[in-house]
């Protein structure tokens, strides 16, 4: 019940109420495991809840707790992956290692979030070669390689993130041609790809295709109040990276002017 309670609270962004329901959850899950060790079905819960818990209190802005406990997570996962071969350890492992990249990344640790990320990317492109035609595993690697590219730039190595992208991007495609109405392909991770490309070409110095593609990403329906969070959220980094580009190119005025866009864009809370 409380993680039901506490999935609805993140759909409407209620992240410190949703934290409460899930860690609730998790104290639940932890005492029936104490008491029947044996069974498995309990260790499974636990990694779910920690996953949502960390995702409640990333929203909260509670950082470091988010990273204990995705770290506990990735533990009990490991734990049952030395024992088992369920392909869903996998894609915990994916998701948490990726999210870890970013908390990481976030607290300034760039050197730990690259390892998390390209352990994701390893995990993620093995569980592609098993399955290639397995879209939720084409999507993981989508992001996982389209993050890990977007590091990689921080950390100077270009080279290598023009790769990460372009692999990144190789796989968006890929799902945006088997079904073109899916949005997290064709908006989502279509967007990130073109956030990506932007990045990498502004390093260049390619401040021309810079824009087109900042201006690709930031393109959608009118952002509304009532416009999707996350779609609001990326449509305002898209804005930011074309005030970066205008500035760039001595356009201080017209930076200014997207910068402001970008605020604006931003969810309410």
């Amino acid at each position: 019940a409380d993680s039901n309670l506490g999935t609805v609270l993140m759909e409407q962004r209620r992240f410190a109420q949703a934290a409460v329901a899930f860690r609730d959850s998790l104290v639940a899950t932890q005492a029936l495991a104490a008491r029947d060790p044996g069974n498995a079905d309990y260790p499974n819960s636990m990694i779910e809840s920690y996953a949502w818990l960390a995702d409640a209190l990333e929203g909260s802005g509670k950082l470091d707790d988010a990273i204990g406990q995705r770290e506990r997570e990735l533990a009990v996962a490991g734990q049952l992956a030395a024992k088992s071969s369920d392909v869903e350890l996998r894609r915990s492992a994916v998701v948490a290692h990726r999210a870890l990249g970013r908390l990481l990344t976030s607290r300034n640790q760039l050197g730990a979030g690259l390892a998390h990320l390209d352990t994701s990317t390893r995990i993620a492109d093995t569980l592609v070669a098993t399955e290639p035609g397995n879209s939720q595993w084409l999507q993981y690697a989508a992001w996982s390689q389209l993050d890990l590219g977007g590091l990689l730039l921080l950390n100077g190595q270009k080279d290598n993130a023009a790769s990460a992208v372009r692999k990144g991007c190789d796989l968006t495609a890929r799902l945006i041609a088997k079904d073109r109405s899916v949005v997290e392909w064709n908006d989502r991770l279509r967007r990130g790809c073109a956030m990506g490309r932007a990045r990498l070409a502004l390093a260049n110095g390619s401040t021309g295709e810079a824009l087109a593609l900042a201006q690709d990403a930031a393109r959608s329906t009118a952002v509304t109040v009532a416009a999707k969070a996350d779609t609001r959220l990326a449509i305002a980094s898209a804005r930011a990276l074309i005030g970066d580009i205008r500035a760039a190119t001595g356009d201080e005025a017209g930076a200014r002017r997207d910068w402001l866009a970008a605020r604006a864009a931003l969810p309410e809370d």
